[in-house]
């Protein structure tokens, strides 16, 4: 692999990394808002799937990125 290969596809698994990673952070923001206003339980469970969402997309990216 040439090296300008190699700095593409890791820059390109760091915004994959990110995106999971802001996926949670936007489910985060969505339950910690609604808990603290006190508001409707469908828009914490909408924030909760967020954050499983986010979760698994970067776990899965981990495991993939780890076995080659």
């Amino acid at each position: 692999m040439t090296s300008s290969r190699f700095i593409l596809w890791e820059t390109e698994t760091a915004v994959a990394y990110l995106i999971s990673l802001g996926i949670a952070a936007g489910g985060v923001c969505i339950v910690g808002g609604t808990i603290a206003a006190g508001s409707a339980l469908a828009w914490t469970i909408a924030g909760l799937a967020t954050v499983a969402i986010g979760a698994f997309s970067f776990f899965e990216l981990f495991a993939h990125v780890n076995k080659g």
